[in-house]
């Protein structure tokens, strides 16, 4: 029982956790090759968390190492009605973008860097059950725990790149390829193939039946300076626009691997235990580290290095404009081939103010299962910088009952022109 306990903890307490063309801005595009400039400077941060079950009380609790009372617990555990997908991505950053010195040639540069984490997870219902319970609870009983595991990485990337504005007066076409060098900070990867328990009804014994198998490079806290792998990445972008008409965008983000070779950890362990005279509240100590714990479980571990591609994402966007501009309405959907919860859609509609100010209502839904409402915001200041900010979770960032909805963007733009 003490392994499943430390199983969860490894799994729970990970939760409780960039544009390629100037100006680049789904809900409201313009025209870059008909502006007058040289230089332009970009800082961002965007941010989502969710999950399909858990709860933003119960997170915070996790989040905060607060008591989890009984009451707590059962309101937790009477909103699951399926496995628990749980899920983070965050970046932040900035870029710059050199122009051409001659306009006509519509060509630009970039130099840039940003920092990213990416938390994907699914957890068994019976494994929370467990954890919050204890085993005593299901005395009796014979548990199936399958389907759980998590990734957790953090990694920086260093940028370089180019595009291209082509078209006539017509149809203007943006191309660009950005390349990274990837620096990996952590990574973490559990997954619990499946697991069998049986507790005996007196409790004296539990029968254990586990397959699983773990992969991490150096877990502890890093700075934004460690490094823990190196690898290598690359952003495509390609945009099509007609002047107050309509636009399309596809961008691929994150193409690439790491290989992580400081503290390397990979086993798996697949095997039967009996625990005697079991109580079914066996503790794990307060002072054990997750590295500690995970070696307590996979003995014979592998510390060879190994590499993990990145989880690149698919984007796609298009909209068309109405009443000359001043209306712009259309989707932005993501796509994520290699994580559990694997895309995320927006319908929204942009109202143009004399072009000194915009405002998106954003309709989203997502693979977690839930319909989400927010608002974006633009703002021109002066001519030369553009400030924007959002968030599509306004129905869920407040309620406490509500599953896990959180996040939000804001991105700053300054241009020089000549």
């Amino acid at each position: 029982m003490r392994k499943i306990y430390i199983l969860f903890i490894l799994l729970i307490t990970t939760l409780i956790v960039s544009a390629q063309q100037p100006d680049y801005n789904p809900y409201s595009p313009v025209d870059m090759s008909t502006k007058d400039w040289r230089l332009a400077v970009h800082s961002f941060y965007n941010n989502h968390n969710n999950s399909n079950y858990l709860t933003h009380e119960f997170s915070f609790a996790i989040n905060d190492s607060k008591y989890i009372d009984e009451e707590l617990k059962n309101r937790q555990m009477n909103k699951i009605k399926g496995d628990v997908t749980v899920g983070r991505s965050s970046s932040a950053g900035f870029g710059i973008w050199l122009n051409s010195q001659k306009m006509e040639n519509n060509i630009f540069y970039y130099l840039g860097m940003d920092s990213q984490q990416i938390l994907d997870g699914i957890l068994d219902p019976d494994l929370i059950g467990l954890a919050l319970y204890g085993n005593k609870h299901y005395a009796g009983q014979s548990l199936t725990i399958s389907k759980s595991e998590y990734t957790n990485i953090y990694f920086n990337r260093i940028k370089a790149g180019i595009g291209k504005m082509i078209g006539n007066n017509d149809y203007k076409h943006t191309l660009s390829a950005v390349v990274g060098f990837t620096i990996g900070q952590n990574f973490n990867y559990l997954n619990i193939a499946e697991a069998q328990l049986y507790t005996q009804t007196d409790g004296d014994y539990l029968d254990i039946d586990i397959q699983a198998e773990t992969q991490m490079a150096d877990t502890s806290w890093a700075n934004i300076f460690t490094i823990n792998g190196m690898g290598a990445s690359i952003d495509l972008h390609y945009s099509l626009y007609k002047e107050q008409d309509f636009f399309m965008a596809i961008n691929l983000h994150n193409l690439g691997f790491i290989h992580w070779n400081k503290n390397p950890y990979t086993a798996s362990i697949d095997t039967s235990f009996r625990f005697e005279g079991s109580t079914g509240n066996q503790q794990v100590p307060d002072d054990f580290s997750k590295d500690k714990l995970r070696k307590l479980i996979f003995p014979n571990a592998s510390t060879s290095s190994f590499t993990k591609g990145l989880d690149f994402d698919i984007q796609f966007t298009a909209g068309k404009y109405f009443q000359n501009g001043e209306f712009y309405v259309g989707i932005n959907t993501t796509f994520y081939p290699s994580l559990i919860s694997s895309y995320r859609a927006e319908l929204f509609a942009t109202w143009n103010i004399k072009n000194r100010l915009s405002l998106t209502p954003i309709f989203a839904y997502s693979s977690f299962n839930k319909v989400n409402i927010g608002l974006a915001m633009g703002v021109k200041i002066w001519k030369s910088i553009s400030l924007r900010a959002g968030s599509s979770y306004f129905n869920s960032a407040f309620n406490s009952q509500s599953p896990v909805g959180q996040g939000g963007f804001v991105s700053i733009v300054w241009f020089s022109t000549p």
